[in-house]
């Protein structure tokens, strides 16, 4: 499952608050392009991260920051 979020250094720091653990100790990131969940084409510098499942419901959870100027559908 994955959420889009505006601030992901933050967010990752309030769930971390509350247990939740990720396969890193910060945003990866990562410059290309790529489609949206709506299928639409993203081009930019993204950062993104994963949960680890075993620390929050058992769901591998992606939360990803799109460029500067992205809007959601």
């Amino acid at each position: 499952m994955a959420f889009a979020v505006d601030d992901l250094a933050g967010g990752m720091q309030e769930l971390k608050d509350k247990g939740v653990s990720f396969v890193s100790e910060g945003p990866l990131s990562g410059h290309g392009q790529s489609l949206d969940y709506a299928g639409r084409e993203v081009s930019g510098h993204m950062r993104f991260t994963f949960s680890v499942p075993s620390t929050i419901l058992g769901i591998l959870f992606e939360f990803i920051e799109y460029p500067e100027g992205y809007k959601t559908p």
